[in-house]
């Protein structure tokens, strides 16, 4: 009996070993460590100083949770009024809380038509006295300004280019206009900005009398009234 109760146990033994050598391991499911992907609806954009901005949002997809777009948040702000660089961030989380990110550069930007008007300008030189005159700017292309009275010369229909992706910075080109009276023909060239409203503007010109080569280089300010 004794050896039977042995035998028993020594079966039983083996069998537990035999079915724990057997189980096999759990597998874990690997973590998701994968941030949603955030698309930028339509990517930067250009928008006209005083014109209105029209938010086009974002879209989000995950690996795991599919379409996240209802769940994306948004930040920052514009102000058509001043122009610059401006960033909207969008974000938003997938279920295991990788955060995905993205941005948009909306640019508030000078024009030759938001540019166009009336100017009171103060012209200053080297050893002479400033003078205050009228100008009236016109638009001859969207980024091409077409003066009056550049310089203070009468019919000087000087041309100034503005660039940059805000449109803040001036530059005449070298040209040559017949101007003033008695008229006679000068060259401009020059420099300059606008301020972020627009109500500024400051230019630094070279002008040269090509009839006797002398040259001076003063600064008009233009001001809108």
């Amino acid at each position: 009996m004794k050896n039977s109760k042995t035998i028993l146990m020594c079966l039983a033994l083996t069998g537990a070993i035999f079915f724990t050598a057997c189980k096999k391991d759990k597998i874990e499911p690997e973590a998701d460590t994968t941030a949603p992907t955030v698309s930028v609806t339509g990517g930067d954009i250009y928008v006209d100083l005083h014109a209105a901005y029209a938010e086009q949002g974002a879209t989000a997809t995950d690996n795991k949770d599919g379409n996240l777009t209802s769940g994306i948040s948004s930040s920052g702000t514009v102000d058509v009024n001043k122009a610059g660089v401006y960033i909207i961030s969008y974000s938003v989380y997938d279920a295991a809380g990788n955060l995905g990110l993205a941005t948009r550069n909306v640019y508030v930007r000078h024009t030759a038509n938001t540019i166009a008007a009336s100017y009171a300008v103060k012209d200053t030189c080297p050893n002479v006295a400033p003078t205050i005159y009228t100008d009236v700017l016109t638009a001859s292309s969207a980024t091409k300004v077409l003066t009056t009275k550049f310089a203070n010369y009468m019919n000087a229909n000087v041309n100034f280019d503005i660039s940059g992706n805000t449109g803040s910075t001036i530059v005449v080109p070298s040209q040559t206009v017949n101007c003033g009276i008695p008229a006679a023909p000068r060259a401009f060239s020059g420099t300059g900005n606008i301020t972020a409203d627009g109500k500024k503007m400051t230019i630094t010109y070279t002008e040269v009398n090509t009839a006797n080569s002398t040259s001076i280089t003063c600064t008009g300010i233009y001001t809108k009234p």
